[in-house]
């Protein structure tokens, strides 16, 4: 597990006016079925980029290698840092929410604990749909569709759409029009932005099926 939202809604209860209180973690917590423990992976602390931990804080998915050069690594890349304009735990206004988008990428080594930057997604994006290739040219890649992309405002785009790449829009410029899906190589760490055409209706929070 990592990454997530850390709320204290609660605390705001008394001030009407300044209801929420968020922050996005860059920890990250190994489950043993066995003992029904949770542990701190190494370098989970409050700030990103501790030696060990995520390189930034997120909300993303993650996927596990079970075969070729990264066998048994976890992969989690881009996400969303989620904050509100005061430091955690302090009360805000919803107006005051931030969304910004990453393209950092992490593998996550489960025999050291350690977190370990690799190459970074051509676009930010978050809400992604995503899996890993099981069959043709590009087998053993993990491919990420859509989603959408922020710019450290209350707002977001969908990626693939016209307004993602218009002025003010996303931090990556007139990219995130056309750089839908990207695919990740574990041979060398690097992402490249897919040659498929964007779909008719771009999406956030896209679901997908691997097809066999």
């Amino acid at each position: 597990m990592s990454g997530g939202l850390t709320g204290a809604a609660l605390t705001c209860l008394s001030t009407p006016t300044t209801p929420v209180a968020l922050t996005t973690n860059s920890s990250a917590e190994v489950y043993d079925p066995v003992a029904h423990t949770w542990t701190l992976t190494t370098g989970s602390v409050s700030t990103p980029g501790a030696a060990g931990g995520m390189s930034v804080a997120r909300l993303a998915s993650d996927e596990l290698f079970t075969s070729g050069p990264d066998t048994g690594l976890a992969i989690t890349a881009g996400g969303v840092d989620v904050e509100t304009s005061n430091p955690f735990p302090a009360c805000n206004a919803i107006t005051g929410i931030t969304q910004t988008t990453q393209t950092a990428t992490d593998l996550y080594d489960p025999t050291t604990t350690v977190f370990t930057a690799t190459g970074a997604l051509n676009q930010d994006r978050e809400a992604y749909a995503s899996a890993i290739l099981n069959s043709g040219p590009n087998s053993g890649d993990l491919a990420v569709f859509g989603g959408a992309c922020g710019n450290g405002t209350l707002s977001s785009w969908v990626i693939g759409t016209a307004a993602a790449g218009g002025a003010g829009a996303c931090s990556s410029g007139a990219t995130a029009t056309t750089d839908y899906y990207e695919l990740f190589n574990p041979a060398t760490g690097l992402w490249t932005v897919g040659a498929g055409a964007t779909p008719a209706t771009p999406a956030n929070g896209t679901s997908y099926s691997l097809l066999h």
